[in-house]
């Protein structure tokens, strides 16, 4: 149906056998004179945002993530994992929770800075630690740290070895564990 003399898109190509134009074709870098239709405008807007954020990231990322890798990417895909895998894991990339310089900056006095092993909390130390290797033989098989912080099967193996261990609860918890009655301090 047309509407005062205008066909739709489709019928006038169609019956001219010309082939419906490609999506690449509708790229928004052109500059075209014509009107803009709305969802054209609305898709260069998109588009010029996520060009700009790319740009952003790569100029602004934390160096932990530009060490690691981690670029910018649709929904990342450790969003699925329990939240407190997630926090470790995070707070593991960024370097800021429960590690010892991290306390020191901020003068945490009653910190616990060193793990039950008698190393130094780090953001990679859950990855080396010798208790923690100890609770679960083999626990990387041939991945690194780097893969353990920054893939999805790496951050799939974290999940299931905090849940096989109890690392960050049992082994290296955030607080010193107070003293049982008739201990000495």
């Amino acid at each position: 149906m047309s509407v005062a003399g205008i066909e739709p898109a489709t019928s006038t190509l169609a019956s001219h056998g010309t082939p419906r134009p490609s999506k690449a074709h509708y790229h928004c870098t052109t500059t075209e004179t014509a009107t803009a239709t709305i969802a054209y405008t609305k898709r260069c807007m998109k588009e010029g945002a996520a060009r700009a954020f790319q740009v952003h990231w790569a100029e602004t990322a934390p160096e932990r993530y530009k060490y690691f890798g981690i670029g910018t990417r649709g929904k990342p895909p450790e969003l699925s994992l329990p939240h407190f895998t997630l926090s470790k894991l995070y707070a593991s990339r960024t370097g800021h929770g429960d590690f010892a310089a991290y306390h020191v900056r901020f003068n945490h006095e009653d910190a616990a800075t060193r793990c039950q092993c008698g190393r130094e909390k780090t953001p990679e130390h859950f990855y080396y630690c010798r208790l923690g290797r100890r609770a679960a033989r083999q626990p990387w098989g041939s991945l690194g740290v780097q893969d353990i912080l920054a893939t999805k099967q790496g951050a799939l193996k974290l999940n299931h070895w905090l849940e096989k261990t109890g690392y960050f609860r049992r082994i290296c918890p955030p607080h010193p564990s107070p003293p049982t009655q008739g201990e000495d301090n």
